[in-house]
């Protein structure tokens, strides 16, 4: 299961960033040199060919930051640092060191540290590294304030980072298809489509793309449905926000996120087949069948409903027929007032 980004993901957007960075890039095994970007041995003021097998702490690290460097370079760390260094002509300036993490360069496992000369500093390369090291997330709804929030929360997370938005499922399968991804939170509410079908889609074509469902509806209606079709967490929106973050980091780490009762129903139904809840009276339907309930209690005529589900009417009348016989209700009215009944309820 694709669950962080895995190194090789990562060497190709990592070879984007070594090419075009205007902040020093060094390629390293324990400190030597294996590569190194025009903009470093500029800085540095060797030729880049004369850097290659060069120990870079004994040869450019001042003795008084060898043993701090050394430990850093060979084990990794997170927050930039600033050290001194020489160049080639023994002047001594001030760098900021920025990550010493691991990527997959020409085969080999090494490590990609970013140098920066601070009278360059700009802040744009910090942004560009968290780019290429952060989980990137996809967010799916139909509401631009939901995506804008959360997108805003998700983004203070120095690992996350929410690297596409859409408002349909069509959109949003073309962004998967072109964009590298760790996660997909959709909502059950989208412009186009629905959040279910995209679910089992996205399980179907990319099934170690994991997905978080996240929805104004009540657990009991859609989460079992979800971890059906594939989602490997459910959410509701009134939920407390730091639940979201909390629930990714669970997703990524390549566990399940939902409750205790929710993840017992998924079981009993992989296990038994069909389990009877007593609660949710709509457990009978089909997803498909939900999907047009749900929007019959939004007020939709037929024609309204095929627009957005991308069916005929014809279809439309035939999963209303299909709803009347399962929920025995005796005629349209009656459906009508059972939908929009259960959609006030489950809003307030």
């Amino acid at each position: 299961m694709r669950t962080r980004k895995t190194i090789e993901e990562t060497e190709e957007l990592f070879e984007t960033l070594f090419n075009i960075s205007s902040h020093g890039i060094l390629i390293h095994d324990k400190g030597t040199i294996i590569d190194c970007n025009p903009v470093f041995a500029k800085m540095i003021g060797y030729k880049e060919k004369a850097l290659i097998g060069v120990n870079a702490i004994a040869t450019l690290v001042l003795p008084e930051y060898r043993n701090f460097v050394c430990d850093k370079m060979v084990n990794g760390f997170e927050d930039p640092y600033e050290i001194n260094v020489k160049n080639k002509s023994g002047a001594i300036f001030p760098v900021i060191i920025v990550s010493a993490k691991e990527v997959r360069y020409k085969s080999r496992n090494l490590r990609l540290t970013v140098v920066i000369d601070i009278d360059r500093l700009t802040g744009d390369i910090a942004h560009d590294v968290n780019n290429i090291f952060s989980s990137k997330i996809m967010i799916v709804d139909d509401h631009p304030i939901v995506r804008f929030g959360m997108t805003e929360l998700i983004n203070k997370e120095p690992d996350l980072m929410v690297s596409v938005s859409e408002d349909t499922a069509d959109k949003s399968w073309a962004a998967i298809k072109n964009n590298p991804l760790d996660l997909v939170i959709i909502g059950i509410s989208l412009n186009q489509g629905n959040g279910i079908d995209l679910v089992e889609k996205i399980t179907r074509e990319y099934p170690d793309l994991p997905v978080l469902v996240f929805s104004m509806y009540d657990e009991i209606f859609y989460a079992e449905r979800a971890l059906m079709a594939g989602a490997h967490g459910f959410i509701m929106k009134h939920q407390d926000i730091r639940q979201v973050v909390k629930a990714i980091r669970q997703i990524l780490a390549g566990e399940i996120y939902a409750s205790q009762e929710i993840k017992d129903k998924a079981l009993k139904r992989l296990v038994f087949g069909k389990v009877f809840d007593k609660k949710n009276f709509l457990a009978i339907l089909t997803n498909r069948e939900l999907e047009v309930f749900r929007f019959i209690g939004n007020g939709l005529e037929s024609k309204e409903i095929a627009g957005c589900l991308n069916l005929s009417i014809k279809t439309i009348s035939t999963h209303r027929e299909n709803i009347k016989k399962k929920l025995n209700l005796k005629n349209y009215t009656k459906l009508v007032y059972a939908a929009v009944h259960w959609s006030q309820k489950i809003k307030k």
